[in-house]
């Protein structure tokens, strides 16, 4: 084989480093995101394709790509790429490097820190000029709230040992993982975690059996929710309702349903921003959990490493 034949979509903002890297080995065409999404589209002779969350990989777009050797995916999971080229995609899955890159688990304490406490509305009201304080407490510290644990992964056993750090009392669902902690106490429904939890924090993976997971028949009490994992793990017109009659008392999110193409499209996508403009009690972010700048660099790192192992093996 000639040169390898690299698409790369100037978004993905490689270090000029890595891309100089690539470059000795790779034949890398940067393309804008108008011309990556119009190649993508028709296909092309190219043997490695740098992918981005906001296309859909599908297998009869890659089929017009016979050459593809791999799919690169900066990303912890590849739901945007079908199932039939997973062998052929380079990740960040299962990489034990991400013990030591944080960054979602730092947002999502952040965003239970801004749900549980009127931070925004503080803000603006020093904004505005004024300086008082007696409107703007939380119902209790965080320290002493009960926090629902979902998943018990690598990112579910960071946000446990953060909370820990406080001597909150906490619980976790994932009944693909034993918890062998003495402070989490594992619970083994989704229902019994949510009887017992103020604040819960999604860190599952999407199964069949999680998605849908938050939904309004498994509450019998009021919450508050923190998801910085996929929106699949929620049904968001469940939690709109739950908002609206006070029940959810504050949801913040990192992921939408329909983010990857349009979220604008989803009705329940919609009316969480609605209720978020509307002065409710709702956060949303645009999937930042990752993005700090040592966090990329270590990741893109990762992959830009193994890519290079595969295609020249010592």
């Amino acid at each position: 084989m000639g040169l390898v034949r690299a698409l790369y979509p100037s978004e993905l903002c490689y270090s000029p480093k890595l891309l100089s890297k690539l470059s000795v080995v790779l034949d890398l065409v940067v393309v804008d995101p108008a011309d990556y999404d119009n190649i993508i589209s028709v296909g092309g002779d190219y043997h490695v394709i740098f992918s981005v969350l906001r296309v859909r990989y599908d297998s009869d777009t890659l089929a017009n790509f016979p050459s593809l050797l791999y799919i690169v995916s900066n990303t912890t999971s590849i739901p945007h790429i079908a199932p039939q080229y997973h062998s052929k995609t380079i990740s960040l899955a299962g990489n034990p490097l991400l013990t030591s890159v944080t960054p979602t688990a730092e947002l999502s304490f952040c965003l239970a820190v801004m749900i549980t406490r009127p931070i925004l509305k503080a803000i603006q009201h020093v904004s505005g000029g004024h300086w008082g304080r007696w409107n703007f407490s939380g119902p209790k510290m965080l320290s002493r709230m009960s926090v629902g644990i979902v998943g018990y992964g690598r990112l579910g056993r960071a946000v446990a040992n953060i909370y820990e750090s406080l001597g909150c009392q906490l619980f976790c669902y994932d009944p693909y993982v034993e918890v062998n902690n003495v402070r989490v106490q594992q619970v083994g429904s989704f229902t019994d975690l949510a009887n017992f939890s103020d604040l819960i924090t999604l860190h599952a993976d999407v199964r069949d059996s999680s998605i849908q997971l938050v939904n309004k028949s498994s509450f019998q009490r009021e919450f508050f929710l923190v998801n910085t994992a996929r929106s699949e793990l929620v049904n968001q017109a469940d939690v709109v309702e739950m908002l609206e009659s006070g029940q959810c008392r504050g949801y913040a999110t990192d992921v939408l349903e329909g983010e990857l193409q349009d979220w604008n499209d989803v009705p329940s996508s919609r009316d969480l921003v609605r209720l978020m403009n509307e002065n409710y009690n709702v956060i949303v972010t645009p999937h930042i959990g990752g993005s700090t700048l040592d966090a990329w660099h270590a990741t893109q790192s990762f992959v830009v490493t193994e890519l290079l192992r595969l295609l020249c093996p010592q």
